[in-house]
């Protein structure tokens, strides 16, 4: 995905590129058909039909590829982003995810992440909604009557039936697919947790990707418990296949997930992989006979002949919270909280990064230059860490000299969905589409008060010739912040800018700040 590149691995584990950027490049000789003007690709899902052509699923671009077998690749499917049904370009999508070719048909079925539905593509390239709708929920039912809530995996099954990962719902759903008609249910889960057992009973963490065994098993891919899940065909019973902690181990006795985004399993039970932080494609093989170790019935292809987890101990639970050092320098910060601009990507390190949603109410537009400073800072209110910045928060800002004398080393990039607010055109809403990425210090024993996130809402002040502080507003770094997705909406506070002060000072007119904080793993999203 990151790499904007489609990858094929040949039996003896040779590694192919088949489609990447260099596809979209104009005047590409061997890309007569793709369109030039499209921006680097987002490849998250990828498929192939019965006659070897290859669908790859463009979320950043709302759109489904095609790629012949002669390397020419056209838009089958979608356009702009966007929730409509028609024919080939007429068709849109939001983040299409995975997809899946019944070769017998020859339909495609594809998860549309943020319309919260299944859409079914025709060979002829013509759109339409297998279930779900553009709402978030959790119901079961006839096509639109069902409901899902980020969608992510999709597999087929026996008989044509279509297995999705319900992401958000911490569920395995099924789709019987007739002629007329398209039957959700819920194969299993639908609460967040990691237990094994009848489906009724199963829980799930973020389930992303999951593939279907000739039997009619169902392996899951379940990201955030960084587990591999099994799902007896004929009992319902969950069991787990192989476990992680979160993190790389180079020894490959403690070799483990960190974010198993999906899986795929051939014809003889070997279990593909697709291991996310740590950039590998993992094998697991079936586990002999006279292998010791019941409860994993998996372990790897390496020469050591190491298992993928033991049993789920008190210390393998706790490793996922843990915080180990950085295993490298970054600019000398080791010792310190890192904020980035960039995703921070360490071999066990645990990171989250924390995104920020919108300001209320406040009329940005009177101000020059408004922008976020984001800090960590103590109990005591001394800084731990560099700030960083955002842009502004504004669609023109006016460059006087004075603004461009700042720094721009801790600036993010700006990509921001404004929503006006009437006729006067204010911005009463501001959309950030900002994205930082926390990294907390080495040897770091956390608990919730240690620590504050501080934001500070700045602008230019010209008779003062520097930035001044608007509002303000902060929050306590919690542990569990690390292994949750969760929104917050905060406060704003008049300045002072000092949150140790026995009396703060709320602003007038119910102004907040909306943020959502995601755990390392939950990136992928």
């Amino acid at each position: 995905k990151d790499n904007c590149a489609v990858r094929k691995i040949s039996n003896d584990s040779t590694v192919t590129t088949i489609l990447s950027y260099k596809n979209f490049k104009s005047g590409d000789e061997n890309n007569l058909n793709a369109q030039s003007e499209i921006p680097p690709i987002c490849p998250r899902g990828v498929a192939r039909d019965a006659n070897g052509v290859t669908y790859i699923a463009d979320l950043a671009n709302h759109r489904i590829w095609k790629l012949s077998q002669d390397g020419t690749v056209d838009s089958f499917a979608g356009s702009t982003v966007g929730y409509a049904d028609g024919k080939g370009s007429e068709a849109q999508f939001n983040c299409p995810c995975s997809l899946v070719c019944n070769k017998s048909s020859g339909d495609v079925y594809v998860t549309d992440l943020k319309n919260n539905c299944i859409r079914k593509i025709a060979p002829d390239g013509t759109v339409s909604t297998l279930a779900g709708s553009k709402y978030a929920g959790f119901k079961d039912g006839k096509g639109d009557e069902a409901l899902f809530n980020f969608p992510c995996g999709i597999a087929l099954g026996k008989s044509g039936c279509v297995f999705v990962a319900d992401s958000d719902n911490n569920a395995i759903r099924k789709i019987a697919v007739s002629n007329t008609d398209a039957i959700v249910s819920t194969l299993a889960g639908g609460k967040q947790g990691s237990k094994d057992g009848d489906a009724s009973v199963a829980e799930f963490n973020g389930p992303c990707g999951l593939d279907v065994d000739e039997a009619g098993n169902v392996y899951v891919a379940d990201a955030e418990n960084f587990k591999v899940r099994f799902i007896d065909c004929d009992s319902g019973i969950v069991t787990t296949v192989a476990t992680g902690g979160g993190g790389m181990k180079e020894s490959s006795e403690e070799s483990c997930f960190d974010c198993p985004c999906d899986v795929a399993v051939d014809s003889t039970s070997n279990i593909y992989v697709a291991d996310w932080w740590n950039h590998r494609i993992r094998k697991l093989v079936p586990r002999k006979s006279n292998d010791s170790d019941p409860e994993n019935k998996h372990n790897t292809n390496e020469s050591s002949g190491s298992k993928f987890g033991a049993d789920e101990s008190k210390d393998a639970k706790e490793a996922s919270l843990s915080l180990t050092p950085h295993p490298n320098n970054i600019g000398g910060a080791v010792e310190e909280w890192v904020l980035s601009e960039k995703k921070i990507n360490l071999a066990g390190t645990v990171c989250v990064a924390l995104c920020l949603e919108n300001i209320t109410t406040i009329p940005l537009v009177e101000l020059d230059d408004p922008h976020i400073v984001i800090t960590v800072v103590d109990s005591k209110g001394l800084i731990v860490s560099k700030s960083v910045r955002t842009r502004s928060l504004v669609e023109h800002v006016p460059k006087p000299v004075h603004s461009r004398k700042r720094s721009s080393m801790f600036k993010l990039p700006s990509r921001l969905r404004r929503m006006t607010g009437g006729s006067s055109g204010n911005l009463d809403v501001l959309n950030l589409g900002n994205m930082m990425y926390l990294c907390s210090p080495k040897d770091a024993e956390l608990a919730g008060d240690d620590y504050k996130i501080f934001f500070e809402l700045k602008h230019w002040k010209a008779s003062s010739d520097k930035f001044s502080v608007r509002c303000f507003s902060f929050m306590d770094f919690d542990t569990s912040m690390l292994m949750l997705n969760k929104s917050y909406s905060l406060p704003m506070y008049n300045k002072p800018t000092d949150f140790t002060r026995k009396k703060l000072f709320p602003m007038k007119g119910g102004h907040e700040l909306n943020i959502e904080w995601l755990p390392y793993h939950s990136q992928l999203r």
